[in-house]
């Protein structure tokens, strides 16, 4: 969808535009991707969409193309009128009670040297989220920061990226010297990003346990856009065991295993464009 920008009078009224506006993948109607409930909320995953809403209360708790369109109409504040490009795209990964996590897609061609792609991973904690702010969940909110700490110190990847250095003592300690490593993953550096325990989703769970992927965003330009994941293993606290059983039985929720990954057929895409007023 392109808007031209004629004179700086009208830029104020094209940014109310873009605000508004965007392309949702496709031509075609809307394709549901999944539909459930999650908890005491209901989630709708569509090609066009991806909304989550209270039981008992119709308006949204999460609303992706809100999301994306606050967004853009950021990046086009800082334009200056210049011609850009960005999509956002969103990908369900899990849904377990109240703690909704995504795939987050960024690629902007913003005018700079080269364009900018990042992806992550987002966990929300819908109980404490509201129309329009959604709060972000840590793993420390839902296991025992002794278990947490265990858990990373023990995986490979963590491993590699502290090399010779000491382990850790505690939790804060690793995250602080985590966040000043990278670690090499075939031909690409990885990141662990700051807000690296809100950065997960529920994989599975087993045998009293549960799987977390973490996501680690790539850390240089060659690799943007790529994004490695991180395994942990954790003991099931009491608290979300009703939940997570509802989500392995499929009733109510979703893990990772299950949720549906058929490359770009499985995401919710936004695409906006301006081709920009000739200005700087």
């Amino acid at each position: 969808m392109n808007v031209l920008c004629i004179s700086r009078p009208a830029l104020f009224c094209c940014l109310a535009a873009f605000a508004c506006q965007l392309h949702a993948q496709g031509k075609g109607p809307s394709r549901t991707i999944w539909k459930g409930q999650s908890g005491n909320y209901g989630i709708d995953w569509s090609s066009t969409g991806l909304t989550v809403t209270r039981e008992a209360n119709p308006l949204s708790v999460f609303d992706a193309a809100a999301e994306a369109k606050a967004a853009w109409s950021g990046f086009v504040r800082n334009a200056n009128g210049a011609p850009m490009e960005a999509e956002f795209t969103y990908r369900l990964l899990s849904a377990v009670g109240p703690y909704l996590s995504l795939e987050e897609g960024v690629y902007c061609d913003c005018g700079g040297a080269h364009p900018t792609s990042v992806k992550r991973f987002r966990a929300i904690d819908l109980e404490r989220s509201s129309q329009r702010s959604p709060s972000p969940a840590s793993l420390t909110s839902i296991f025992p920061e002794r278990n947490v700490l265990a858990a990373l110190l023990g995986d490979p990847i963590v491993a590699g990226a502290l090399g010779a250095l000491p382990k850790p003592e505690s939790l804060a300690a690793l995250l602080q010297t985590l966040e000043e490593e990278t670690v090499k993953v075939k031909d690409c550096e990885y990141e662990f990003p700051d807000d690296l325990l809100s950065s997960f989703a529920f994989d599975d769970a087993q045998d009293g346990n549960v799987s977390v992927q973490l996501g680690l965003p790539s850390a240089a330009q060659v690799c943007r856009g790529e994004m490695i994941q991180l395994g942990l293993t954790l003991p099931t606290p009491r608290a979300i065991q009703a939940w997570l059983r509802d989500a392995k039985e499929r009733r109510r929720g979703l893990l990772l295993v299950d949720s549906p990954r058929d490359g770009r057929s499985a995401v919710t895409l936004f695409h906006f464009s301006q081709k920009g007023n000739g200005k700087k």
